[in-house]
């Protein structure tokens, strides 16, 4: 396509081109990448071929020495050429070198153009590989919304070290009066005092102590 290009119809060159490198970027699903022309190595080749053309009109001449000087001001404005029956695709062409985002009104030119009765095949190519690159571009300039943020873990209703200091000082308070009502016993109950202790611990690890080791196993569990 190319040598017939060059050998026919020249100032379809760089838009050919162009059109080949971008079909050639694709992600592993099969979408097209977001484009700037000229990150090819087979790309510039072609282009610094085509740029000794005598052939080569002063419009596409203009586009590939933006292409190839990225940054640089070409040395023919792309503007003089505006009655070029491909001046419509070179608009569009020459704002995603620029990878700026294609206009409405330069966009519309080139979609009417599709349906017009002189449209060669290859420049109905042109244009929808255009229009592709056109749209992606608008995709991956759309501003993703910002992920919000994750709400901090809430308590899950478990007793925490606050509800595990006042369980304890409940108990302690328990405790005392279960003390205090053994004592009033130990007036009217003959038992030994040794004995007695022992009965008030015991009584006081299974009241106290095992509910607080229990609550701390269902807390760390």
């Amino acid at each position: 396509m190319l040598q017939w290009c060059r050998q026919h119809r020249v100032d379809y060159y760089p838009l050919v081109v162009m059109m080949i490198e971008a079909r050639d970027l694709v992600n592993d699903k099969g979408k097209p990448l977001l484009y700037v022309p000229g990150d090819s190595a087979r790309t510039r080749f072609h282009l610094y071929e085509i740029l000794s053309d005598e052939k080569l009109s002063a419009l596409g001449r203009s586009l590939v020495e933006m292409v190839l000087h990225k940054g640089r001001k070409p040395r023919i404005s792309l503007t003089r050429d505006t009655e070029h029956p491909l001046w419509p695709l070179y608009l569009v062409a020459k704002q995603l070198v620029q990878a700026s985002q294609p206009t409405e009104e330069s966009l519309m030119p080139i979609v009417s153009r599709l349906d017009a009765e002189d449209r060669c095949p290859l420049e109905a190519l042109i244009i929808r590989r255009l229009l592709i690159q056109a749209a992606n571009f608008i995709e991956k300039q759309t501003v993703e919304p910002e992920p919000q943020p994750q709400p901090m873990p809430v308590d899950d209703g478990g007793p925490g070290c606050l509800g595990i200091i006042k369980i304890i000082f409940y108990i302690f308070i328990f405790a005392g009066l279960i003390g205090k009502i053994l004592h009033l016993f130990r007036v009217t109950v003959d038992v030994n005092v040794r004995e007695a202790r022992q009965v008030i611990f015991s009584h006081f690890c299974n009241v106290v102590w095992r509910p607080v080791l229990t609550i701390f196993e269902i807390h760390n569990g």
